[in-house]
Parts: C-alpha cells; structure tokens; sequence
C-alpha cells in the first residue's frame, strides 16, 4: 500500500474494533496523506474520535444509519456510550474529516436522503422522535458529507467536490429550493438535471416519471438490507 496511491478503508462498529483499528494504523505507520478511512463509525467515545482527528484518519460514515438503527441503539447501549454513537456532529466539531455514504443496499444510494438524515435524525412518520438532537447537523454540513467530505476522501479534493475554476463541471439542479426547504430533499423526481464534466446527462421528464413512479414496501422480511435477504440473487438471477 505504501507504493501505491490506495487509501485503506477498515469498517468498524463497535467502539472495540474501532480501537484496534486506530492502534493498527498507528503501528503500520499510515500517514494521514494516505487518506486512511474508519467506515460506519457507530459506536466510539471522545478517545477515539480524538485519536482519528491526530492520525488524519477519515470518519466514513452513513448517515441514514440514524433512522433505521435507532430504535434498537437505544435499547442497547448503556447511557454513558449513548452519546458516542452514530455522533457525526461531534466528530466534524472535533476536527474530524468525515464523508457520507449509504453502504448500500444496506440503505438507499440517494445522497438527498442521506443529507435529509443527517439534519432531522428521524423517521419522516415520527418527527417528534429525534435520535440524539444534539447530533442534528445544519444544511451546509450535511452537504459537505456528499460532496468536499467525499472528494478529500477519494483523494481527489483538487477536482471535485465544488463549483470552482479548474474543478469538473459535475452538478445537478433541482426543481425545489433545498438550502430554504431542507424537507424537500425527499421529494419526489427532485432532479431537474445532471451534468458531468460540463455535458448534460440527463434531463427531467415529468410523462416518463409519472409512468416509472412506484411505492416501496418496506414490510417485507425478504427485502435487501436490513429487512432481510434479497429473495433472488442480483448476480445470476437464483
């Protein structure tokens, strides 16, 4: 790895795991230009976080991971870990470099539902059940998980990751004024376009997105993810 420009990525629960990740990076001497991630960073504690900010290491977490793991969090972890878990504003105020993503299929791949998560830490049904509020990030740092958060993490903070001179012209517009109505990054076909490299990839069509709209059933203990496994393989079709 150290003659290579790979970046090593560890994923991590527990606070246990994390801990030995950290003391493994540290022992191997990974230098923090190499951009060492720790992935879901669920469980840690102000140790460890402190550790992740000396070592350069990048938190990559999942922010959608609020919602659906919260009912159970709570009943299992004890009160003093609690406020340590799934704890992405405490980690960016600590000095830590975090980036989003959705592991998915454990959770949707749309980025505007991760940013969603990560402000309202709630179920769209159950907004009076917040998980950890203190945790709840404002618009401009959620934003900054998909976007400067996943380009320093990819390595590639020089190109991508914002609108400026020099960078690839990679962009969408949306049909609803999301930095005003944070509520609208749930909604429904808010694409309008998708440009990558300058060159416009796609263009919204309100016939053929009305024709391809569906409801998703997540009631079903077959679904992917956490609901259970996928009834056929997405491979080979078995």
């Amino acid at each position: 790895m150290r003659l290579s420009n790979a970046c090593l990525l560890d994923n991590q629960i527990g606070d246990r795991a994390a801990e030995q990740v950290l003391a493994a990076l540290k022992s191997a001497g990974v230098q923090p230009e190499k951009r060492p991630l720790l992935t879901h960073c669920q469980i840690l504690g102000e140790d460890l976080i402190s550790q992740m900010r000396e070592q350069g290491v990048i938190g990559n977490i999942q922010p959608s991971f609020t919602v659906t793991d919260a009912s159970y969090v709570r009943k299992r972890l004890e009160d003093d870990i609690l406020p340590y878990s799934y704890c992405w504003k405490r980690m960016l105020n600590s000095g830590v470099v975090c980036a989003g993503g959705s592991d998915a299929p454990i959770e949707t791949c749309n980025p505007f539902q991760g940013i969603y998560d990560a402000i309202y830490r709630h179920k769209p049904d159950r907004p009076q059940d917040v998980f950890l509020p203190e945790e709840q990030l404002s618009f401009d740092q959620a934003l900054a998980l998909y976007t400067t958060g996943g380009a320093f993490a990819a390595m590639e903070e020089h190109k991508l990751g914002k609108i400026a001179p020099g960078f690839c012209a990679d962009f969408v517009v949306l049909r609803h004024d999301v930095t005003q109505d944070h509520s609208a990054l749930v909604a429904p076909n808010i694409v309008e376009s998708v440009w990558v490299n300058g060159n416009k990839t796609y263009q919204y069509d309100p016939e053929f997105a009305e024709s391809k709209a569906t409801q998703h059933d997540l009631s079903n203990s077959l679904l992917p993810g956490k609901n259970g496994p996928m009834r056929v393989c997405r491979c080979c079709g078995h």
